[in-house]
């Protein structure tokens, strides 16, 4: 019997898991059509990646609604906010380019407006990650993919939401897991969420904690990934 231990599979595509890290988790964003106009104003909500695809959510009487429904071609410019993804020696942050053509997606609420903001879709045809002080290609085919999905951008705004959202049922987890009563804890963080488990951590009168919880089996994708949370953690963490 071989007492070799099985080799750890390397992501074929690390550079894709990074570009879409760094769209998952963008620090600041650039956005300009043909004539290097910037397009990017208040009525442009939010930027979210969905599957590769960069997603703005507009405002009704957003312009940049003419331009999706004229498809123009644009260039969107995403520096990382990936903790740890300084890449020279000068601090300077990934930088991630995608180009292609705007498409007009549908309608979302938000719950707090009259009216349904409009999603506009960058459907990507070339992309680029500038890392280590050069520019690198990123296959389109290798940037869509969807091993890529639950890379470590989205991983981070997904414990960043949750400590900054739902710091009350972290309490109550906390609660559950150690006898303590939730008026004794000052704070509850997640931190170190992965596919294969989350660190709890906490602040009471004694000092700081963290306990690791391990999810078995691993999250495979966005969805198994919020139902792991919810069962391991609390209903209410969305």
């Amino acid at each position: 019997m071989s007492l070799l231990r099985p080799r750890a599979q390397r992501d074929p595509s690390p550079m894709a898991a990074r570009a879409r890290s760094a769209l998952a988790c963008p620090s600041g964003a650039d956005l300009r059509g043909h004539d290097d106009a910037p397009l990017l104003d208040a009525e442009v909500v939010s930027l979210a990646d969905d599957g590769g695809r960069p997603t703005l959510l507009c405002t009704p009487t957003s312009p940049l609604l003419t331009h999706a429904a004229r498809r123009d071609v644009v260039r969107l410019r995403v520096t990382s906010g990936v903790r740890g993804s300084t890449s020279d020696e000068d601090g300077a942050l990934d930088v991630l380019e995608v180009s292609g053509r705007l498409m007009l997606g549908g309608a979302e609420g938000c719950g707090r407006c009259p009216e349904e903001h409009r999603l506009v879709v960058l459907e990507p045809a070339a992309v680029t990650l500038r890392v280590q002080g050069r520019t690198v290609p990123v296959p389109v085919e290798d940037f869509l993919g969807t091993e890529h999905a639950l890379n470590r951008g989205y991983l981070q705004r997904a414990a960043e939401h949750a400590t900054a959202c739902h710091g009350e049922e972290l309490r109550r987890v906390v609660g559950r897991l150690t006898g303590c009563p939730p008026g004794r804890l000052a704070a509850a963080s997640l931190a170190r969420l992965d596919a294969d488990g989350v660190e709890l951590r906490w602040v009471d009168i004694d000092g700081a904690h963290a306990q690791r919880l391990v999810f078995d089996p691993p999250a495979t994708d966005v969805t198994s990934l919020g139902r792991l949370l919810r069962e391991h953690l609390d209903p209410g963490i969305c």
